[in-house]
């Protein structure tokens, strides 16, 4: 599998933005890590919540199953 960075490639080729391209790639990876903090810490708070309630709802969800309900 062959690859390469852009920015190393333009600048070869003499477009003068390497630096250009290297932070806004810089940028780019931080939000990624932050982007999969946050999304990894909203499906924990969910999955606590769905618990939470799913114990709370017990009940009713007995009486809907003996209706034949899923």
């Amino acid at each position: 599998m062959y690859f390469c960075h852009v920015g190393r490639l333009s600048h070869e080729v003499g477009w003068k933005y390497q630096s250009v391209v290297r932070t806004l790639e810089s940028k780019r990876k931080v939000k990624a890590v932050l982007s999969i903090r946050k999304r990894d810490k909203l499906k924990k708070l969910t999955k606590a919540a769905s618990e939470k309630v799913a114990k709370q709802v017990k009940p009713f969800t007995a009486v809907i199953n003996s209706y034949g309900y899923n």
